[in-house]
């Protein structure tokens, strides 16, 4: 019987494309539901599935230890998409951040003596104005967002974020982030 050879790379892809379609159908389907549950769903199904596979096929595989070596990178792929799924959808969706900086390049925030002001910012998220004048100044710090005549404008690096989010959430159909941008 020949021996099939399972490599990381192959288990790895195979992986990745499935968390990536998963999530996609969940998001359009059903873009209103909770985005963690849906990422957690997304990274679990083809764990199992590639689990299942490499332990159905592992009498085909070339070696006891590749079996174990790619079990062992799939579990460590699966925390690794987590992390960046979750630090990225998530706060792209749900961050005071983004919507900052979205909201600059719009030209919404100016600079005044008594702090900065919102003009035509309909988000709720505009209200807690101690939460975004913390986010303003922090985005200004990391070099996100520069004071250019008393008018807040992203930076190319800002620019860049901003172009980011956007494209993650026409993809991922971000709904917070949608409502909350401009």
């Amino acid at each position: 019987m020949k021996k099939i050879s399972l490599s990381i790379f192959k288990v790895g892809a195979l992986y990745i494309v499935m968390v990536i379609l998963i999530l996609l159908v969940q998001r359009h389907l059903y873009a209103k539901e909770d985005l963690f549950t849906q990422i957690n769903i997304s990274i679990f199904i083809p764990l199992i599935i590639c689990l299942a596979l490499l332990f159905f096929f592992r009498r085909m595989t070339q070696t006891e230890s590749s079996f174990r070596r790619n079990a062992h990178f799939l579990i460590t792929l699966n925390l690794a998409m987590f992390i960046v799924l979750q630090f990225t959808l998530v706060n792209v969706d749900r961050s005071r951040s983004f919507y900052v900086l979205s909201w600059a390049n719009e030209d919404k925030i100016y600079k005044s003596e008594n702090g900065f002001v919102l003009a035509g910012v309909v988000s709720l998220e505009a209200l807690n104005s101690q939460a975004i004048n913390a986010r303003i100044e922090e985005q200004i710090q990391k070099k996100f967002l520069s004071n250019q005549d008393y008018l807040i404008r992203p930076t190319r690096a800002g620019s860049v974020l901003i172009w980011t989010a956007n494209s993650l959430s026409i993809i991922f159909k971000l709904e917070n982030w949608k409502r909350n941008k401009v």
